[in-house]
């Protein structure tokens, strides 16, 4: 047996060992790079792709991939006693058709280990099903246009402040109300000065230093054009500890 079948030999039990347990989205993978086949992949390519590993043996992986949205390749080196190994560390992202032809994003994060020569001799990875994941963020910036778009229908100005009142968020129609492009960071009390007088500046004042939920307060606000009468309301925000 040579060295190679050797080390072959001690990686696949490792890979054989390793899971991640109640987590079908990932799939470990060994690929002998000599041979272009996939000496051993877990179960869970079955969930992912809908293809055995024999049949994606057959068929070829790449087959499947209709598009790679971004890949990168380094290069390095480690010493191991008295010789320098080199490998590569290998990341993409592939949209892939699965058997019964729907749409999937994987992710691809691995490393090759090369000879002397710079040929590859096989790769250890893991293969990770992102879809839900691309799907919520797609969503969310949906949820989000959405959000831009009724606000401005609704004539509503809306303001996220953290808690050291600063702005931390802010809508076109909020801007247009302060007669500014762009106050995220500004201190939001400091925003008031010279806007709201009289009594209506301490009732003001007490809205927006009181952590009570769920507030309403009616003012007279004075803005870079005119005076309006602006109904204020406000909702506290809370993380899982219950701070807020």
């Amino acid at each position: 047996m040579s060295s190679i079948q050797r080390e072959e030999k001690k990686e696949l039990k490792i890979i054989r060992d390793f899971s991640f347990p109640d987590d079908y989205s990932k799939v470990v993978y060994y690929y002998d790079q000599v041979s272009q086949q996939y000496k051993y992949m877990s179960s869970d390519i079955i969930m992912i792709s809908g293809y055995s590993v024999e049949e994606l043996n057959l068929v070829g992986f790449k087959s499947i991939v209709k598009e790679t949205v971004n890949s990168k390749r380094n290069s390095f080196t480690q010493n191991s006693g008295n010789d320098e190994e080199i490998f590569e560390e290998f990341s993409a992202t592939y949209i892939i058709e699965t058997k019964d032809k729907k749409i999937r994003w994987v992710e691809d994060n691995s490393f090759t280990k090369l000879d002397f020569k710079g040929n590859r001799i096989f790769s250890i990875g893991v293969l990770r099903d992102i879809t839900e994941f691309r799907e919520n963020i797609f969503n969310l910036i949906n949820s989000k246009k959405r959000l831009d778009a009724i606000l401005k229908l609704a004539d509503v100005a809306f303001l996220l402040i953290d808690q050291n009142k600063k702005v931390s968020l802010i809508n076109r129609k909020g801007a247009e109300l302060f007669g500014v492009d762009d106050i995220v960071g500004a201190d939001f009390g400091k925003l008031f000065t010279g806007r709201i007088k009289g009594e209506s500046q301490k009732l003001f004042r007490k809205f927006i230093t009181s952590y009570d939920d769920d507030q309403k307060v009616e003012v007279k606000f004075n803005t870079s054009r005119d005076e309006h009468l602006i109904l204020w309301q406000k909702t506290l925000l809370k993380d899982e500890k219950r701070k807020y």
